[in-house]
């Protein structure tokens, strides 16, 4: 990697410091699994499920619970408990394998600790499970599927199928602030950093200011 690259790519941290991974990561887009990482993928079963599953559907009381206590362990998009959120994501979709939503979270706890194929099926089962249009509550989960992916693929060094999936996130509901936190990401790595920094205050508009905070305290955004 060149010095050029690599001081990016600490400018990328820096910037992204709010999210799941770069603090704990060697960097944002190390793309490194560790060795033991998980190896069980999601259900083929949930994969080939109805076209048009429920996007609400029935818990147990206990499901319900662990689905509120994962949701409550992130702070704006970093998650500060992955290991815990995933074990309690693990219950609620054995119970439910094609729920949209806990697949999301889990895929977004499998980022944050590094397990990024794993975490790449479950958020591709999450797009593949919700629908294309007609339905909002739909539409805003698609774009948080999409927008996660992109990320989880900016990890793996895939910054063309990263492309895609932010397209995909902003045409599905382009008031996802996750979509603009890491379209900014492609954008500072591609070193457009006005064109980053504007995506970052764009996420902060939309309620997500912890990533823009960050790039202005280091002097990458002012």
């Amino acid at each position: 990697m060149s010095g050029m690259r690599a001081a990016r790519m600490a400018a990328l941290c820096l910037a992204l410091v709010a999210l799941s991974g770069c603090a704990r990561m060697g960097g944002v887009f190390s793309g490194s699994v560790p060795e033991d990482s998980r190896n069980a993928s999601p259900a083929a079963s949930a994969a080939s499920g109805a076209e048009r599953p429920s996007l609400l559907p029935l818990l147990s009381p206990e499901g319900e619970r662990k689905l509120m206590e994962a949701r409550s362990l992130w702070i704006e998009d970093n998650c500060v408990e992955p290991e815990r959120a995933t074990l309690l994501l693990d219950a609620v979709l054995e119970e439910v394998p094609d729920y949209a939503d806990a697949l999301i979270w889990r895929g977004k706890a499998l980022t944050a600790q590094g397990y990024l194929e794993d975490a790449f099926d479950d958020l591709t089962m999450a797009v593949r499970l919700l629908p294309g249009g007609g339905q909002p509550e739909g539409a805003r989960l698609r774009a948080r599927a999409y927008a996660a992916r992109a990320y989880t693929a900016l990890r793996m060094a895939r910054e063309q199928g990263a492309e895609r999936d932010l397209a995909s996130a902003l045409e599905a509901d382009p008031s996802e602030p996750t979509a603009y936190l890491y379209r900014g990401a492609l954008e500072f790595l591609r070193g457009k950093d006005a064109e980053g920094c504007a995506d970052l205050g764009r996420a902060c508009e939309l309620g997500m200011c912890g990533a823009r905070q960050q790039a202005e305290s280091g002097g990458l955004c002012r």
